[in-house]
């Protein structure tokens, strides 16, 4: 009786330890709703806020991909680039540590975090107002744009 109970209580640990992954989702070509006047420079500087704003360090490739990375308690970390244009962007995993990826599955917390981040760079570009100046004019390729880090 006893076996079976410790059968019982690691078979429930397993199904426990289980629900904390998910598929992971990628976000491909969401829709920016952008202003009819913004312009690549516009949208690049609305992501970065949205980044900095969500916790993320945001790195500019080049113009049109940002790489992000995000450091959680010290210990978890998820690397993703951010691809876009004037009418839609795109979030892609990169890698992780200590996030459970293997591949297809990944902890749910990393889509929660790319999915809290789409939106606010849907809010930011919401927010753009016609002659509003860039904030972050000085970003540079290849800069670090350090975001505020999670406990």
């Amino acid at each position: 009786m006893t076996r079976l109970m410790g059968l019982a209580a690691v078979l429930a640990l397993l199904a426990l330890s289980a629900c904390r992954v998910a598929p992971i989702q990628n976000i491909e070509s969401a829709p920016l709703q952008a202003p009819g006047f913004a312009t690549l420079e516009d949208v690049a500087d609305a992501i970065i806020r949205a980044g900095l704003v969500q916790g993320w360090e945001m790195r500019e490739i080049r113009p049109g991909l940002f790489e992000a990375k995000l450091i959680v308690g010290g210990r978890y970390q998820a690397r993703i680039d951010i691809f876009f244009d004037t009418r839609a962007f795109s979030i892609l995993y990169k890698d992780s540590a200590n996030l459970r990826y293997n591949g297809r599955t990944i902890h749910k917390r990393y889509n929660q975090w790319v999915s809290f981040l789409k939106a606010e760079i849907q809010k930011q570009m919401r927010a753009l107002k016609p002659g509003q100046p860039p904030a972050l004019r000085t970003r540079l390729p290849g800069r670090l744009m350090p975001g505020r880090r999670l406990a």
